[in-house]
Parts: C-alpha cells; structure tokens; sequence
C-alpha cells in the first residue's frame, strides 16, 4: 500500500472521530486491542488517544509540548492533543501503520517503534504556535489578493491586534475580518468577539474572507518561506516605482513584529515543523439579520445569556465575488 492511501485511511478513522464525537474509533491499518481507541471531543476540540498495550512498563519518553499524557501504566498509555495538530497526529498514526505493515511488526512492537521517534520529531516548540501560523497566513493571503484593489491602504491597516483586521472604513468604507479555516467542505470559523462581523446599512461595507488552510508536516510551506514569498509578490507588482517603495517597508515592518525573534533567520527556521497549504479563498457579506450580524447586536440570545466567541459555519451567510 502507498503512503498516501495509508494516509487516507487514518485521516478517515479521524473524519470518523469528529462526526461522532464521545465515540471510539481506531484506524484498521493499525489494527486495534480491545480498548484502544480515538475520541474527539468537540467541545474541547481535543483527539485523545488511548493505547492499551501489553509492553508490561510504563513508556518513558519526553513528549512534544502539545501533548498532554493523561494515563502511562504497564498496560495503558493515553494522551491527547489539540485538533490544531490533527496532523501531527495523521502523521504519526500514517508511519504507525507503515512501519508495522513494512517492519512485520505486532501492534505493541510497532507502537514502541514508531512513537519515540515521533515524539523527537516535534519535541521542540515552533515560534509561533499553528493556529496562530494558519491566522496571519490568512490574513497575508487576503492582503495579496486586495493589494491591487486598495494597494498601501490594505498594508496600513492590518492589524492582529484590532477587532477588525483590516478596518478601511475612514478610507475605502470597508471593513475586512479574516478567518482561517481546515480544508473540509463543512468547516466552520471561530469568532473571536461577539460583535466583530456586524452589518452597518453599507457604509462601511463588512466582509469575512475565509481562508481554507490544510496543515501538514509533509505538504506545503513553512510559514516563513510563505511570507518571505508574499513580500517578493508585493515588490514585483511594485516594480521599479519609487512611489511605491513605502508600501514594502510597510509590509516588512508589520511581518517582523508578527514573532518575538526574527522569523527569517536559519536558526529560527529550523525550529518549525509545521507546513500550509492554501486551498482557496472565499469572500461572504454581513448583511442586516443574518446569522453573524444577529450575534453581533445580541438579537437571538435569550435574556441574561452572554457569548464572547462562538463558531460559524460561513455558508450561512451571503457569498459575493470580491473584489
């Protein structure tokens, strides 16, 4: 079997595990004990993997920072993770099942194979954790995709830090809110503040742009080489002109304050593990009485019930062709 069909298979078991949430599943590939199994809780959007094994010791091997041991006994070891690294997990769960199949090996001998070197793998900590990584790769792609529309308008008022992340009402009437998203066809958006997608009558004018974002440690790009890829696009539309040159020193000054040290540097770069992959870009409209505009000015919460973020699913709302 290829590695891709292997990897189909586990992100299978997993599709199964976030449809059914509270419910066990396990890849087949792998094979499973008696009591082994994955369970995704959507409220905490966690996988937690439990291992029922026969190694007859505990397992003692440092775990990557976003894992979380929850049991570690002769028979049992359980952790789990957030669906942020969902594929981390594929990973680990796809090379599971290669090295068992590859190797001949029995479900405990593969297991104590394969998850030392899993746990080495990703032991360190990325300078910017993935939903932060997947957050402003958003944001740079919807910025790229607007430049010729709003050129050093779009670059000055991004903001990570404001409600709105490109808020151009003074200038253009516009405000844009950018959400990334998983690749699945029913993926829904976290929104961080109640009142953040509000329709104003049109003036400003309020959209979502939803990025869709596959996350792989295979597939894809790190996250420094994907910006240092989108300041190149901005200065070849730039060109020679003089004129312009403010808008890339613009651009540069914000991309150097999104990591605490300098994310083009080779020592910094190593220190990622995670790559992105944009699958595509989709523009909606808040318009009066919609689901998010509703949130928005509280009008479908029952008396006393306060929300500060809450997930949409974006298709509700009014899709547009923009810009």
């Amino acid at each position: 079997m290829s590695l891709k069909k292997w990897t189909e298979s586990v992100d299978r078991a997993l599709n199964n595990c976030q449809k059914n949430p509270g419910i066990s599943f396990f890849p087949l590939l792998i094979g499973v004990t008696s009591s082994s199994g994955i369970i995704y809780s959507s409220l905490h959007e966690e996988f937690t993997v439990k291992i029922s094994h026969g190694l007859g010791k505990i397992v003692k091997i440092p775990v990557p920072k976003f894992v979380t041991i929850l049991a570690n006994t002769k028979t049992e070891y359980n952790f789990k993770l957030h669906t942020d690294y969902r594929a981390h997990l594929v990973f680990f769960l796809t090379q599971w099942a290669k090295s068992k199949s590859e190797k001949k090996l029995g479900f405990d001998e593969s297991f104590s194979n394969q998850y030392p070197k899993w746990c080495k793998q990703f032991g360190g900590t990325e300078p910017i954790p993935v939903r932060e990584q997947k957050g402003i790769i958003g944001e740079v792609y919807t910025l790229l995709n607007l430049y010729d529309k709003y050129g050093l308008d779009i670059i000055d008022s991004w903001s990570r830090d404001a409600l709105i992340d490109f808020d151009m009402k003074t200038s253009n009437s516009v405000l844009i809110e950018v959400k990334s998203s998983t690749d699945k066809s029913d993926a829904q958006v976290s929104i961080s503040e109640y009142n953040q997608l509000e329709n104003f009558n049109g003036n400003p004018r309020s959209l979502l742009s939803v990025v869709k974002i596959k996350s792989s440690v295979v597939k894809g790009k790190f996250i420094h080489s994907f910006l240092e890829d989108s300041m190149n696009e901005i200065k070849k539309k730039i060109g020679g002109k003089k004129s312009k040159k403010l808008h890339i020193q613009t651009l540069e000054k914000k991309i150097n304050q999104l990591c605490k040290e300098d994310i083009f540097s080779n020592t910094i770069n190593k220190k990622f593990f995670t790559k992105h992959e944009i699958i595509s870009i989709e523009y909606y409209e808040i318009v009066k009485g919609d689901a998010a505009d509703s949130m928005a000015k509280n009008t479908i919460l029952p008396k006393g019930v306060e929300v500060n973020k809450y997930k949409l699913d974006p298709t509700v709302l009014k899709k547009v062709a923009f810009p």
